[in-house]
């Protein structure tokens, strides 16, 4: 399957809503479409043949881009939409000489985890009780290479609160 990776539009929203429907609860078409027009907001889906399979949000903070969101429709998993978004956002990211990338993911979302190791990320460390539900966020870096291929790590802090050592 063929994904490409391109700006999210107002007519993608529907599609968003839905995929964000299934793993964190309903944020309102109007809190994405304000994210479109948001100068430091980076809003990408990828796509495919059957429409969009996925989405990310990440907040640019001119020398650190933070990571908030990758999301992927359920029957899109493992089509290589979840790789292609953080792919092009360590590309976009290198090409703007932004030092680090940061993320979190929740400590038991080891096929995420799997997948931001092979991009270059790196645990750096841990927000404690970060989730409504209790639960650990790891948090992760990469520091892309001026051709947007993820470059060395770093073990430095996150952009806001407070990390705990990994």
């Amino acid at each position: 399957m063929g994904v490409a990776v391109r700006p999210m539009a107002d007519a993608d929203v529907p599609a968003v809503l839905r995929i964000e429907a299934t793993w964190r609860g309903p944020r309102r078409a109007d809190d994405f479409r304000a994210l479109l027009t948001d100068p430091r907001a980076w809003c990408q889906v990828a796509v495919g043949p059957q429409g969009v399979l996925g989405y990310l949000i990440a907040h640019d903070a001119d020398v650190e881009v933070e990571l908030h969101d990758v999301a992927v429709d359920p029957a899109a998993r493992r089509s290589g939409a979840g790789r292609a978004l953080v792919t092009a956002l360590l590309t976009w990211a290198g090409t703007r000489g932004v030092a680090q990338v940061f993320l979190e993911v929740r400590q038991g979302n080891e096929p995420a985890q799997g997948l931001y190791r092979s991009l270059g990320f790196e645990a750096v460390g841990r927000r404690r009780r970060y989730y409504s539900d209790g639960e650990d966020a790891l948090v992760f870096s990469a520091t892309p290479s001026s051709s947007g291929a993820p470059g060395s790590t770093s073990s430095g802090g996150a952009a806001g609160g407070t990390v705990d050592g990994a």
